[in-house]
């Protein structure tokens, strides 16, 4: 079993469940694929990565930071469309920002009825894309992947 540690002891040089100031438990196998994602990202961009150790050091505190963010941009949605609901908002579904833009666009894409529809989708897909940043468009298609994966 993984022990919860605080962020800081992680940083220098714990292991296992990181639970931040606030709260939040982060596994350390999702700051792995952060990680991954980067020697990736780094590699295909022709750039020398940092070792995991200095990548722990200087670049993974602000991993922290944004995933923690996140989960806070989340819980808000969430938080807002309860209230929605609560009020019966006929508008519940449409996106209130880009991000959610793209989730329900690459949704739709992947869902429609007809090559038609789904050509316009992906469309509306790729000009959102170009607003978002790339770990946003990856957390997006992840985000729609999982959710329709769900639903099979």
């Amino acid at each position: 079993m993984n022990n919860v540690i605080d962020v800081k002891e992680y940083l220098a040089g714990g292991v296992g469940i990181i639970k931040s100031e606030y709260g939040d438990n982060i596994d350390g196998d999702e700051l792995m694929g952060h990680y991954e994602w980067y020697v990736d990202d780094a590699e295909y961009n022709g750039q020398e990565p940092l070792n995991w150790e200095e990548y722990k050091r200087e670049i993974e505190p602000y991993v922290i930071e944004m995933i923690l963010e996140h989960r806070e941009e989340i819980a808000q949605r969430d938080e807002e469309l309860a209230n929605q609901h609560a009020k019966g908002d006929e508008d519940m579904n449409k996106p209130t920002n880009d991000f959610e833009a793209l989730c329900l666009a690459l949704e739709l894409a992947v869902t429609a009825p007809s090559e038609e529809k789904s050509a316009q989708a992906l469309t509306i897909a790729e000009d959102m894309q170009s607003r978002l940043t790339e770990i946003e468009v990856r957390r997006a298609t992840k985000f729609v992947e999982e959710k329709l994966g769900a639903m099979e």
